[in-house]
């Protein structure tokens, strides 16, 4: 029993960021994102394409980007003000454009 209780303890708090996001609500924060991204994720110059990545592809990238996994200064700057609740929004919202 308390190793169920430790593992809830790992497992739950991740739980928001994996569940299903609102894409409505993932349009509007990602303001910041389509600026390079581009408005469905089509990519703006050299930027990276988002269109394609599935949901799951586009929250791991974002919570590494957070958490200092991977490294890009303005990726981490963004990343770091998001909440979990935004990153399922915005993975949403792109995921939902293929």
């Amino acid at each position: 029993m308390r190793w169920l209780m430790g593992w809830a303890m790992i497992v739950l708090p991740l739980s928001n960021v994996w569940a299903v996001g609102d894409p409505i609500a993932g349009r509007v924060k990602a303001k910041a994102c389509v600026q390079c991204h581009g408005e469905r994720g089509e990519g703006i110059g050299s930027m990276p394409k988002l269109e394609g990545y599935s949901r799951q592809q586009i929250v791991q990238q974002l919570l590494d980007y957070k958490h200092g996994r991977r490294q890009h200064v303005m990726m981490n700057t963004i990343a770091s003000k998001l909440s979990e609740r935004d990153i399922a929004d915005i993975a949403a919202f792109f995921a939902s454009m293929h």
